[in-house]
């Protein structure tokens, strides 16, 4: 079959392809044969993307506020919102990302302010840790040594306390989580919005998660699939936080594989071993060891995760033996949350990054899966050799284009979503829209990145922690103690070096005065 690289005899041609590989889901079944050897078929063809239905508009408090504020470079949202819709959209839409990957991105995506995320096991004081940076209570918190969190709250800014529920927060188009629709009415009844007024919220977006249960019972008994819910906030997080409590330090199986989740996005994770001062000195350095003995067998990564020992919350200190430590790491960790929207424009230029090179490997292996099917007979043992070695594939479509080997999917998860479309009925992608994905990373990225630099040489002031959030217990140190430097300084005795006593100067302090030698003894 030849490629286009102009334009169809029939426009519709591509839409009536993608339906009918919707359409297709459930015919094929995968078994384990040989990839048969041929001649490597052409990888390009013609399509036209498919349309995309206006959501329905429910009124609402934006959380995003003004995209110039979040982003700090004026008309970049509006520039990374044009380039996403001309160049890489498209190609989403016609190459079926959304049945395999996920939703596509919205408008309020690239205006939302940065969010952090909260994962960790039950009782591990994450609710805490959210009020303890608002400095005070928001709707809907439960805290209590029992699984008390049984949802998803997002903690954002807004000019009066109320909670709204799930189905107006992913009803809104003034708010980034619209695709979580898609988890269906179950998920979204656990899922909640608390705005308040809270100096950090305008800033940033906080996420609070239930607590991780340890069983399989207990997670089908949540009605959603905890696990898809966690990766769909993950993706989109700027920041995510690991908690654990060093007083019951344990990792179940449903933790390990929540961890898991986080493989390919460990620039963004941050680890809080909470309630530090609860265990004695000696035994914080243990935890701390068994901490990183057991994460090194779920996070693969050379590079050490950032932890961060503290007790997150307005109590006073158990034990006062590491309070300097407890506080110089509770500023360090505040500091890197409060930095967050200053690297948000690169945060976002980067996603975006990651995000067109897996759509051009994507639509690269569906093209090699439609064009390695016969025309007329044998398609069923065709795609079951094709499924069967899919590993074969992802080299050969490597080979072909010359695509980096961490730009392709996760294989499994890929193979299991493809056996549910027939190939021969997936849509043909044109060098056209290829062209463009190259076109946004090799010139209109480098551009992007140019702006943000000239823009950070102008600003480079950071976010004073404790002029931010003073209701901190390092805030207060802080501040007692520049206080307190102060008073010494004013006790000290001022020196007058605008003359000496010879020339009618006043003469130094007492204070500074050298002291006279001791008389010289002559006798005895």
């Amino acid at each position: 079959t030849s490629s286009h690289d102009g334009p169809l005899p029939d426009p519709d041609a591509a839409e009536r392809a993608a339906e009918r590989a919707r359409a297709s889901i459930g015919r094929a079944a995968p078994a384990r044969v040989q990839l048969a050897e041929g001649r490597l078929p052409p990888l390009l063809g013609a399509g036209r993307p498919l349309p995309q239905a206006p959501p329905a508009r429910v009124r609402m408090e934006s959380i995003s506020g003004d995209p110039n504020t979040q982003l700090g470079i004026p008309e970049l949202a509006a520039r990374l919102k044009k380039l996403y819709k001309e160049k890489l959209l498209p190609l989403e839409q016609l190459s079926l990302y959304a049945d395999f990957y996920g939703s596509c991105l919205t408008d309020s995506h690239f205006d939302s302010r940065p969010m952090v995320l909260l994962i960790g096991p039950y009782s591990v004081g994450k609710t805490s840790f959210i009020k303890y940076l608002l400095g005070r209570s928001f709707p809907g918190e439960r805290i209590g040594p029992e699984p008390t969190t049984d949802r998803f709250i997002v903690v954002m800014q807004g000019s009066e306390d109320r909670s709204l529920p799930g189905n107006a927060l992913a009803a809104s188009p003034e708010t980034p989580f619209q695709p979580l629709s898609m988890f269906g009415t179950q998920f979204l009844n656990k899922l909640e919005a608390a705005q308040l007024n809270a100096p950090i919220l305008q800033r940033l977006t906080l996420v609070d998660t239930p607590g991780v249960l340890s069983g399989e019972r207990q997670r089908e008994m949540r009605g959603y699939d905890m696990y898809k819910v966690t990766e769909w906030f993950i993706e989109r997080a700027d920041r995510v936080l690991l908690l654990f409590d060093a007083s019951k330090l344990d990792m179940s199986d449903e933790f390990k594989r929540v961890i898991q989740l986080l493989h390919g996005h460990e620039d963004k994770v941050r680890l809080v071993l909470n309630k530090a001062d609860a265990t004695e000195p000696q035994e914080l350095m243990r935890v701390y060891g068994a901490l990183m003995w057991s994460l090194g067998s779920v996070v693969q990564t050379p590079e050490v995760i950032r932890v961060f020992m503290g007790s997150f919350w307005d109590k006073p200190f158990q034990h006062e033996g590491l309070k300097d430590l407890f506080l110089s790491e509770e500023r360090d960790l505040v500091a890197d949350l409060l930095d967050l929207p200053r690297n948000a424009a690169v945060s976002k230029i980067n996603e975006l990054v990651k995000r067109a090179r897996l759509v051009k490997v994507h639509a690269a292996l569906l093209t090699f899966l439609h064009d390695a099917m016969p025309s007329v007979f044998g398609r069923e043992a065709t795609q079951k050799r094709l499924l069967a070695n899919m590993l074969e594939v992802f080299k050969r479509v490597q080979q072909l284009h010359k695509l980096p080997p961490g730009d392709f999917p996760d294989l499994e998860k890929f193979t299991r979503k493809a056996a549910q479309f027939a190939f021969s009925e997936l849509p043909r992608i044109p060098p056209r829209r290829l062209q463009l994905v190259d076109e946004l990373l090799e010139v209109d990225v480098p551009e992007l990145l140019q702006l943000v630099r000239q823009h950070q040489r102008g600003s480079s002031r950071k976010v004073s922690t404790t002029a931010s959030l003073p209701h901190l217990k390092s805030s207060q140190v802080k501040a007692a103690n520049g206080r307190a430097s102060g008073e010494q300084w004013k006790a000290v005795p001022k020196r007058d070096f605008s003359g000496g006593a010879a020339g009618g100067g006043t003469a130094r302090p007492s204070a500074f005065r050298p002291s006279a030698p001791p008389p010289r003894q002559t006798g005895p």
